[in-house]
Parts: C-alpha cells; sequence; structure tokens
C-alpha cells in the first residue's frame, strides 16, 4: 500500500518577513533608546541653564547691592569733604557801614553822594577777592519797584582808598586772610542830586537803592558770591537817616 504525503513545505517568505519585524523592533528599540537619551540631554540641559540663570541673577544682585554700597560710600565721603571745605572755608562780610549823609551837589564841588563800608572775612581760610565788582547806586519813584532779580548795570567800586575824592584800585587778586578788614569802601552815586531832589528823597517820595555783587575764592579754589543790597530811610521814617536791608531775597544772599 502506496502512502502518499500531501503536507506543503514552508514558504521561504514568512521566514524573511519574521526576520524583518525582528529587525524593525530592534531598530525602534535602539531609536526609542536614542529618543531617551536625547530627551534626558535635554532635560540636563535645562537644569544647567536655569542653574546658569540662578548665577547669573544672584551674581548681579551682588553686583548692584557692591555698586550701590560703593555709591554710598562715595556720597559719605564727599559730604564729609564737603563739611571739611565748609567748616574752613572763608566767609566774607560787609561790615562797618557809615551813616548816610545826603546832600545837594554843587557844579564846583567834586564831592559825590556815597555808600561807605569795609569788607572783612569773618571764615577760617583765606578769601581771594576778584574785581572790581558790580554794583548799583540809583534812585526810584516810591511806586516803583525793584525788579525780584538785581540787575548790576552799574560802575564798578573803587577802593581801598587814601585820598579823597577816593582813587579807583581794582582788588583784583587781593587777599584777606582770617580776620582781616579789606579797608573803606566807596560806592558812588552814579545821580545829579540838586536841592528838589534832596528834598524829595528825604520826604521818601523817591528812594534811594544801592546793591552789589562780590564774586571771590576760598583756599580750595571754590568760588563764592556775596550779594548785599540797601536802601535809604531819611529821618522822616525812623528819626535818623540810616540804610537798611532790601526786603527781597535775590539781593542779599550768600554761595
Amino acid at each position: 500500500m502506496v502512502i502518499i504525503n500531501n503536507q506543503a513545505e514552508p514558504v521561504p517568505q514568512e521566514s524573511a518577513a519574521k526576520a524583518e519585524t525582528d529587525e524593525n523592533l530592534k531598530i525602534n528599540r535602539r531609536l526609542a533608546l536614542f529618543t531617551g537619551l536625547l530627551v534626558a540631554v535635554g532635560v540636563i540641559q535645562f537644569i544647567a541653564l536655569v542653574c546658569q540663570a540662578r548665577a547669573l541673577i544672584h551674581h548681579s544682585k551682588l553686583i548692584k547691592r557692591s555698586s550701590q554700597h560703593t555709591a554710598r560710600v562715595a556720597a559719605a565721603a564727599r559730604r564729609t569733604a564737603e563739611a571739611l571745605m565748609n567748616g574752613d572755608k572763608a566767609w566774607v562780610l560787609v561790615e562797618d557801614i557809615e551813616p548816610p549823609q545826603l546832600f545837594a551837589m554843587m557844579v564846583a564841588t567834586v564831592k559825590f553822594n556815597e555808600f561807605v563800608f569795609d569788607l572783612v572775612n569773618r571764615g577760617r581760610t583765606i578769601a581771594r577777592l576778584t574785581g572790581p565788582y558790580r554794583y548799583r547806586f540809583h534812585s526810584l519813584q516810591r511806586r516803583d519797584e525793584l525788579p525780584d532779580i538785581p540787575d548790576y548795570a552799574g560802575r564798578p567800586a573803587s577802593g581801598p582808598t587814601y585820598g579823597n575824592p577816593p582813587e579807583p584800585k581794582p582788588d583784583y587778586g587781593r587777599v584777606l586772610a582770617p580776620g582781616q578788614h579789606n579797608g573803606k569802601m566807596y560806592l558812588q552815586l552814579g545821580e545829579w542830586v540838586d536841592e528838589q531832589k534832596l528834598q524829595a528823597i528825604e520826604k521818601g517820595d523817591v528812594v534811594l537803592y544801592v546793591y552789589a555783587s562780590l564774586i571771590y575764592f576760598d583756599t580750595f579754589d571754590r568760588q563764592r558770591e556775596l550779594r548785599f543790597g540797601y536802601e535809604y530811610w531819611p529821618k522822616a521814617f525812623t528819626g535818623s537817616a540810616r540804610w537798611v536791608t532790601i526786603r527781597k531775597e535775590e539781593y542779599n544772599k550768600h554761595t
């Protein structure tokens, strides 16, 4: 008896497909591993960047604090230096103002109505004067007012003087030691005063004003300015003629 076996042989294509599937799985596993490594590297880089950013922020705060501290130290040093300089600065003042003696001028006379005073250094270091300095000596009607800011459109002062009329000698470069007086200074009224105008001044209808600006330098070579201003008060106001400080801030100040 003959037995015929009809079982078919395995198809070669199935084996090839299985091998390809296994290879693809291996590739996918490698890709997954590589992707995971890339993600891990990215996470590590992100953490590193965050740490670096925090370090930079902390460093910038330290720099800011250091600069603020340096600025405070510099400001304190500057205030200390200014305090020392202000404590030892020169301080030029107007003193020994002579009482006014107005008179009606004559054609033949060479004498002028004047504002006479002295300068003295009441500071602790020398004062180096400059000049001639600016001043005005003029009259205004009682109804008119001085401007708030002085206009020094007048002549320079003269002095020190040893004669009459005074001999102009500029004060440029003159040095006043602490406590030293400059000597008498004369500011001349640049207007003609006849008898009629003198009566108007004495009644208070016309007001005389004198004001000046003096620039000087202290021992630290810092520029300072002395401003002083006065108005004439006749006997009718106070019982005796005198000079009274102008009541405007810009006319009397010291910087």
